[in-house]
């Protein structure tokens, strides 16, 4: 099942939350964009339409898990079968074999390519560290991920496109979907903070939601189309305990043009 739901509003805005509950007139709901719980008037939520929504979902999903079982079923009938590429996206379509991540738009499922990155520290946070007398390990690290050259290679054909993640090992990866920032001749992913290894929020992370399609295949969605701009679809590790924990972040990029996506917002009017 996703590890998000909707709640649709009166006024045509959507709540992603990870679970909600109802009580009296008051619904009280953990929204997954802000990563808090928060409470509003159970007037103003579309009651009908959440109710359609979810069924919707529903259908969807139990799609999809008829698809994966279907594959076992051809695996248990054909032993030989190529167990990495039996898994069918479409008719037609299927998952390439290996782990790795790739992306699904015009019916079609291309490989994504993990970028070079290199890391900057943040020169405020450092000096907070220096100067604090507790170890170093209390105070956040904030980091900026770079990314070479000012476009990502890869540009997307659909402002809504799906990614699909196949891992190698039993853990669930951390996977988001970031903004990056042109600076000349790099992209950036700005304000990754960090605490005893830990990744925290970033403030250009776009709500997601994750679907378990079988062992170690996961899908991902996204809540609105893209803007025009460039991405990074990325998955966060850690290694270690406390101390001694080290995080690395996996970044595959991509960009969508202006006539994919949905309009950019208009500059701020200039300063006379």
């Amino acid at each position: 099942m996703p590890r998000g739901k909707k709640l649709l509003l009166k006024d045509g805005n959507v709540q992603l939350v990870r679970s909600y509950e109802v009580d009296g007139d008051r619904v009280k709901f953990y929204s997954i964009e802000r990563s808090e719980w928060e409470e509003i008037p159970s007037a103003l939520v579309d009651w009908d339409a959440t109710k359609r929504e979810q069924a919707t979902e529903a259908k969807n999903d139990a799609e999809t898990l008829a698809k994966a079982h279907k594959s076992d079923a051809a695996r248990a009938a054909a032993p030989a079968l190529d167990v990495d590429a039996s898994l069918e996206v479409l008719p037609g379509v299927f998952l390439p074999p290996g782990a790795g991540a790739f992306v699904l738009q015009s019916k079609a499922l291309s490989e994504l390519t993990q970028a070079e990155t290199q890391e900057r520290r943040d020169k405020k946070q450092t000096v907070k560290q220096v100067l604090n007398p507790f170890p170093i390990q209390i105070v956040p690290t904030r980091r900026n991920v770079i990314l070479e050259g000012p476009r990502a290679h890869l540009r997307l054909k659909d402002a809504r496109p799906e990614f699909w993640v196949r891992m190698f090992g039993s853990d669930i990866p951390h996977m988001e979907v970031l903004r990056t920032h042109v600076r000349g001749p790099e992209r950036v992913v700005e304000g990754i903070t960090t605490l005893f290894g830990e990744k925290g929020e970033v403030s250009d992370a776009l709500p997601i939601l994750e679907w378990p399609v079988a062992e170690r295949v996961f899908r991902y969605t996204l809540e609105q189309p893209l803007p025009p701009g460039e991405y990074a679809l990325t998955q966060a590790t850690t290694i270690g305990v406390d101390q001694n924990t080290e995080m690395t972040l996996y970044v595959w990029d991509f960009g969508v043009d202006p006539d994919v996506g949905i309009p950019a917002p208009p500059p701020p009017p200039k300063k006379k």
